[in-house]
């Protein structure tokens, strides 16, 4: 999460001051990982449209990347909302699977355990 320097005593007791570096960190990671998952979603939803017209398809491995590198959440909505992918189980337990390690992850940096 974010890093608090020892606050102002005040009516309310202690009050934390925020240390502006680790805002700017933590607003760079949220935007890599809305655009991420934005590009996923539609990375899946262009794949479902060349599947669909016999086109030459997006390779499963970098569906899966996608996914890995932060954009499981867009992965998983591409996949219910286009019905992409959703009966392979690389994908129906893979993309959830990836989901799962990823919050644990940010609830374990967010506390700073790793």
């Amino acid at each position: 999460m974010s890093e608090w320097q020892p606050g102002i005593i005040g009516s309310a007791g202690c009050v934390p001051v925020y240390d502006r570096r680790f805002f700017y960190m933590d607003a760079a990671a949220t935007l890599y990982l809305i655009v991420l998952n934005v590009i996923t979603l539609i990375v899946y939803g262009a794949d479902k449209y060349k599947a669909v017209h016999n086109q030459w398809r997006i390779p499963e491995k970098t569906l899966l990347i996608l996914a890995a590198a932060g954009g499981s959440i867009g992965a998983l909505a591409g996949m219910y909302l286009f019905h992409h992918k959703t009966r392979k189980p690389k994908f129906s337990i893979g993309v959830p699977f990836i989901l799962v390690i990823q919050v644990i992850l940010f609830r374990l940096l967010q506390t700073r355990i790793i």
